[in-house]
């Protein structure tokens, strides 16, 4: 695209050899989710992320990682598991997670879709959330609100996500821009609900 001339923008990070972009800070985001279930007295916090590799799973990994380290909790390998980025890779995670002897009081999911596939294997499992497991999600779909119990999520701003990506955009396609990289960072705020 920088070979042809194309206007583009990425989301997450800045693309190899400059442009825009649009981010929010996905290591804020899930060390807020995390500090929060500590705050709720939970120690033994897994992470159950999306495809593993992948900016968001790697970023949201280390702001859980960061608020064990702060709170002076261990970090276990075995209470990281990535799996995929739906309703079923959480439950094949959340299966993974609880189906064991010293399972986990809380779990900080990488989004929301996981978040609902936990919800899934706990029902199934008669564990009660908040009670026997908290739980956290990531992005706050629409669906998050709706569930039962309504999940905790960390709140992407979309549409500001939209809007910033189209003025960059637009501003580029108008010749008026001649900085190599420009990047627009944006904030998350945890929505806190009943399932912590």
């Amino acid at each position: 695209m920088h070979d042809a001339g194309i206007p583009f923008v990425t989301l997450g990070q800045a693309p190899p050899g400059g442009g825009d972009f649009v981010h929010t800070n996905d290591v804020d985001g899930a060390r807020k989710a995390t500090e929060h279930l500590i705050e709720r007295g939970r120690r033994r916090i897994a992470f159950l992320g999306g495809d593993e590799g992948v900016t968001p799973t790697r970023q949201r990994l280390e702001g859980y990682q960061e608020a064990l380290r702060a709170a002076g909790l261990p970090l276990r390998d075995d209470d990281v598991v990535c799996t995929r980025y739906t309703r079923q890779g959480g439950r094949d995670g959340a299966t993974a997670l609880l189906d064991r002897d010293d399972r986990p009081d809380a779990i900080v999911a990488a989004n929301d879709l996981i978040a609902f596939g936990v919800l899934d294997v706990t029902r199934s499992m008669g564990l009660r959330v908040p009670e026997d497991l908290a739980l956290t999600g990531y992005d706050d779909i629409e669906a998050a609100s709706l569930v039962d119990p309504p999940l905790t999520t960390v709140m992407n701003p979309a549409r500001e996500i939209g809007r910033a990506c189209a003025r960059l955009l637009l501003e580029r396609l108008d010749g008026h821009v001649t900085d190599i990289t420009r990047g627009v960072a944006l904030s998350n705020r945890l929505v806190v609900r009943d399932s912590t």
